[in-house]
């Protein structure tokens, strides 16, 4: 079985596999964190504007008075998921709005913020969201009363809304990098094909159908399809010179071998005739060796001439 690392397109669809879902949840993540971000803020101002009504509908003489029936609905409405409350500079629950009656707001009431006067505070705990704002009250009297006005919501409808974008980003992201792969992989076949040409061109090649690589490639496998072009060319010469060599060889050797065949045993010369035919032999086997490897130049070399003459002479008369 044929490993995918063996293979370029599976090589770049399992990298592609491996860092799309990296790179898609790593998006997922950042923007699941601006829609919580986004919606936190979006929380904090809507309980900023809640406060701002408590402030304009609440009066203050010798207690707190706030009316029953409060414009924001939430707040009249029992077990709502909107409180409001006001404490004083002691911290003692001074007001509460009659959403929350039947509520018990301890944990989400501990801890309030020390706050400066004009300071507001925005957090969450235990499965709410808190605002708080310090306020410091002037009687008709002239007197200062530090005060704090506190507005809670439950945070269930906001963790809702972040788990139903979550799933849609898991739902469209994953669709995403399916679809992404898909097209990864068709724009790979599609890239990859002149690899596939110049195999089956090869193929063609080695079968003796072509003797060299045709047709169009790409700029980046001009260089390998020219470089074999030129080797397939260069083998082509090479075995040309050698069948020219054998050739030569054969009918250069024809010579010498007619000479001895045509000589006598009992001839006084025949056995320096034999000699000087082989060394003939050698030389002009030397000689087509020397010249089938490109290398004619190498047994150039000053000779007597006289000499040769008298032996070619001498060899046609026999």
């Amino acid at each position: 079985m044929t490993s995918p690392l063996n293979s370029l397109s599976g090589r770049l669809l399992l990298a592609s596999a491996l860092l799309l879902p990296l790179f898609l949840g790593a998006t997922g993540i950042y923007l699941e964190r601006g829609y919580r971000l986004g919606a936190e803020a979006a929380e904090a101002e809507r309980l900023k504007l809640i406060v701002f009504t408590l402030l304009a509908e609440a009066e203050y003489e010798r207690d707190l008075w706030l009316p029953e029936q409060l414009l924001e609905a939430r707040l009249n409405q029992p077990e709502s998921g909107l409180y409001a409350m006001v404490i004083d500079a002691a911290g003692a629950e001074l007001w509460r709005s009659p959403s929350a009656v039947t509520t018990h707001l301890r944990e989400a009431s501990k801890d309030m913020p020390q706050l400066s006067t004009g300071e507001r505070a925005f957090s969450r705990r235990t499965g709410f969201f808190r605002f708080s704002y310090q306020v410091l009250w002037q009687t008709e009297a002239g007197q200062d009363i530090p005060l704090m006005f506190s507005v809670m919501e439950t945070a269930e409808p906001l963790d809702a809304a972040v788990g139903t974008y979550r799933r849609s980003l898991v739902f469209w992201l994953g669709g995403s990098a399916l679809l992404l792969l898909g097209c990864q992989a068709g724009i790979l076949a599609w890239g990859l094909r002149p690899l596939d040409k110049l195999s089956r061109d090869l193929a063609r090649i080695e079968d003796g159908e072509t003797d060299r690589l045709e047709g169009v490639y790409p700029r980046e496998l001009q260089g390998i399809t020219v470089n074999l072009n030129t080797l397939l060319n260069t083998e082509q010469d090479r075995r040309s010179r050698v069948r020219n060599t054998l050739s030569d060889l054969a009918h250069s050797l024809k010579t010498p071998l007619a000479v001895i065949r045509g000589a006598g045993e009992q001839d006084p010369g025949y056995r320096e005739l034999v000699r000087e035919q082989t060394g003939r032999m050698e030389q002009i086997v030397s000689y087509q060796l020397q010249r089938s490897s490109g290398g004619s130049h190498k047994l150039l070399q000053v000779i007597e001439v006289d000499a040769v003459a008298q032996r070619l002479q001498h060899s046609l008369h026999k």
